[in-house]
């Protein structure tokens, strides 16, 4: 009969059943090729992931790697269960996610043998990864997966959907050659908020080295679990708070009882070349002395003729600080603006080591303390609602980001059906309670839905610029 046991802890999506096997003793040669022996008395073999196992149960929980099959096998002190190397481990040394190759007896269940399977590849702590629009492809540090389409991800030992996994979370990913069929959640998220935040709105948030971002009404932000001093400024005054953001729950922060204090710290410039121009939130700044700022972020562009434009957040938090910079050459083909008075805009860099400070959440360093949400630097001046650097002459006030419209330039709306009467935000900021409705641009976003008494839940999602409107109904939130 076909295996449907259900396992404690393991949360299986699927109903369980029989894989696709080779029965070795009638001669049968059905869907998968001859495997080498592992352990003598079995009659079936079979290459899969691992779902999950209980030790206690001595039963483990696999998906075929051809039809995307779960099934369960029982297994006791005769199973022999051995790495790539073919060194004998225990169960317990088992991963969720492993790619392993098994044999075992039809009709019992029993596993002879298990064991890892050589030819696959294991990234661990991927933090570098981007999915594609289809969700059928994933590029990993510039180098493009297809997914499989047996997929298991899993977190905690549960099976979760791909649109669970938050662009801040940390992967560990297997596969065969460039095909993935196990991504597994190392490091999750949780949820930041402010309380009491109205003298900050229209300042800065800075998560340790995780991420800067605006300080909008109502924010929800999206964080690595961990531990971080969280800093938040504006021209209020400035003030930091220890927080541990745990995975899936909300932390919120009280701004309301800091100290709040102006406070100053005089910053040291050293650029190259020795006439480049020095503009701090779009004011030019005469770098022959020591430029005194408040506390916090602000907008830093460094430009000269024949030189890459630098743009970038630079963080102030102490009473003095050096700040080495070289400008890279321009190339041959590359158009640089004339010197102009305003601060003009310009093209950041990716890759420029800081001083001081944070990086974004995808490790690219920033200059003088900080980047972006997403670790690129900005053009000009402030932050669209992805984070990313938008473009201005003032510096004041973000770029709108690109709406996709009809000929007669309407805008085609993303709406959030379900779960009514939950609070919607996209890439952190506040939309509305749903059904709700927010403009759409194309690219990877983040929605977050929360509702008080129950646990906030994310998704990621990908939107085409194909001119239609888009609806998403999600499952209801669970109660805390």
């Amino acid at each position: 009969m076909a295996g449907v046991l259900l396992l404690a802890g393991c949360a299986l999506r699927r109903e369980a059943a029989a894989p696709a096997v080779t029965d070795v003793q009638d001669g049968r040669q059905e869907d998968v090729t001859a495997a080498p022996v592992y352990a003598p008395g079995y009659d079936s073999v079979d290459t899969a992931t691992v779902i999950c196992y209980n030790l206690e149960e001595k039963t483990i929980s696999l998906r075929n790697l051809e039809t995307g099959r779960q099934y369960t096998l029982s297994y006791d002190g005769t199973s022999l269960l051995t790495d790539k190397n073919g060194q004998a481990v225990t169960m317990a040394q088992i991963k969720a996610g492993e790619l392993v190759d098994v044999t075992f007896k039809h009709r019992s269940k029993l596993l002879v043998s298990l064991t890892q399977s050589p030819d696959a590849f294991v990234k661990t702590q991927q933090t570098d990864y981007v999915l594609s629009e289809t969700g059928r492809s994933m590029t990993v540090n510039g180098v493009q997966y297809r997914l499989a389409d047996d997929l298991a991800v899993l977190s905690d030992g549960e099976l979760i959907e791909l649109m669970d996994i938050n662009s801040v979370d940390a992967l560990t990913l297997r596969g065969f050659d460039y095909e993935i069929h196990s991504i597994c959640v190392d490091r999750g998220h949780g949820y930041l908020r402010l309380k009491n935040d109205e003298s900050f709105i229209g300042g800065w948030i800075e998560v340790g080295s995780e991420l800067i971002v605006p300080i909008t009404k109502n924010m929800l932000l999206t964080v690595p679990e961990g531990s971080y001093e969280v800093s938040v400024s504006s021209d209020a005054g400035h003030g930091t708070l220890a927080v541990d953001v745990y995975k899936n729950q909300e932390q919120t922060l009280d701004v309301g009882d800091f100290a709040v204090e102006i406070k100053e710290g005089r910053v040291y410039f050293d650029v190259t070349p020795a006439d480049a121009s020095v503009y701090v939130d779009s004011e030019k700044v005469d770098v022959s002395e020591s430029v005194e700022l408040t506390y916090g972020v602000h907008f830093l562009m460094v430009r000269a003729d024949g030189y890459e434009t630098m743009v970038k957040y630079l963080s102030v938090g102490q009473e003095s600080a050096s700040l080495a910079i070289t400008l890279e050459k321009a190339s041959s083909d590359s158009d640089e603006d004339e010197d102009k008075s305003d601060g003009g805009s310009g093209t950041g860099s990716q890759e420029n080591n800081g001083t001081g400070g944070g990086t974004g959440s995808q490790g690219n360093s920033g200059t003088g303390g900080g980047t972006d949400a997403q670790g690129n630097s900005g053009t000009g001046g402030g932050t669209d609602s992805q984070g990313n650097g938008g473009s201005s002459t003032d510096g004041g006030q973000a770029a709108e980001p690109e709406v996709v419209t009809a000929e007669d330039g309407t805008a085609f709306y993303v709406s959030v059906m379900a779960p009514v009467q939950t609070e919607v935000y996209v890439d952190g900021i506040y939309v509305g309670i749903a059904p709700a409705r927010f403009k759409k641009v194309p690219g990877s976003h983040e929605i977050t839905l929360r509702r008080n008494g129950f646990q906030t839940r994310s998704y990621t999602i990908q939107l085409d610029d194909e001119k239609k409107d888009v609806s998403y109904s999600f499952s209801e939130l669970l109660e805390n």
